[in-house]
This record gives C-alpha cells, sequence and structure tokens, in this order.
C-alpha cells in the first residue's frame, strides 16, 4: 500500500527548461495522497555533495538520513516545487526500494514546512508539474 512519507525513486520532467527530463533518478517523497483528485503529490529530494549550501537556503529543508530508511544518505527536499504524478497505486510501488516510511516526527516536520513554504510564498507555474502515468512509465 502507498503511504505517505514513503519514498518513490524516480525521474522527471521538469518545467523550468520545458521538455527536460532528470537524468539521474531521485528520491521524492510522498507528502500527500489525494484519491478524489486520483493525485500523488510529491517533495523532490536530492543530495548534498557538492552542494551542502543549498540544504540551507529558504526554499530548502535538510535531511538528516542518520535515521532513516528511506534515504541512502543525507540530502535536502525543495520546499518551491510542487510535483504531481497520477494516482495508480500498484505502478508507483514499483518504484519504492522500501515499504519504509520517513520516521514519523522527521515526515511531520518536512510535511509542515513544505506546507508553509507553499502557502507564504509563490510557488511559479514551471515549478508545478503533473505527470500522468502514462507520461511517467515513458520516463522511468
Amino acid at each position: 500500500m502507498l503511504k505517505e512519507g514513503q519514498v518513490l525513486w524516480l525521474k522527471f520532467r521538469f518545467n523550468n527548461r520545458p521538455g527536460d527530463i532528470s537524468t539521474t533518478v531521485h528520491p521524492y517523497v510522498v507528502v500527500n495522497i489525494d484519491l478524489e483528485l486520483s493525485s500523488v503529490e510529491l517533495i523532490q529530494c536530492d543530495s548534498i555533495k557538492g552542494k551542502l549550501h543549498k540544504a540551507y537556503m529558504k526554499q530548502n529543508m535538510f535531511i538528516d538520513a542518520t535515521n532513516e530508511t528511506v534515504f541512502n544518505e543525507h540530502g535536502f527536499a525543495q520546499l518551491d516545487n510542487c510535483f504531481m504524478v497520477e494516482y495508480n497505486e500498484v505502478f508507483l510501488e514499483t518504484f519504492r526500494r522500501t515499504e519504509d516510511t520517513m520516521t514519523p516526527d522527521a515526515f511531520k516536520e518536512l510535511k509542515r514546512k513544505y506546507q508553509e513554504y507553499q502557502m507564504l510564498n509563490q510557488v511559479y507555474e514551471n515549478n508545478i508539474v503533473f505527470l500522468s502515468t502514462k507520461e511517467l512509465e515513458k520516463i522511468n
């Protein structure tokens, strides 16, 4: 069963350079599952390797992977993007490396900071991306 706090490892299409597709797989935290809208909202995460400074920017949040089984290494979550995919539980589950979720306190803090950032700051149209199951399958 797909749950909030789980991590999907995906390539994604970006809107800041229309048509660009990530060349590497990134972890995306499931932050909201909306069955009514048939969508899953995701937070993109990235490694701090060579970019530790980004983890402390206003639009990002440092993720300490010490007690997290869903991440391979420390990283940061990008709070200024909104990535959404079509809800297709069986298909999306294939992108998990584990059924584990983030620790409850860490996920609660991430979700709170994400929602707060999204509410208090403008999220530009080019930072909002929705992928259908078909497009996600083609990219990955």
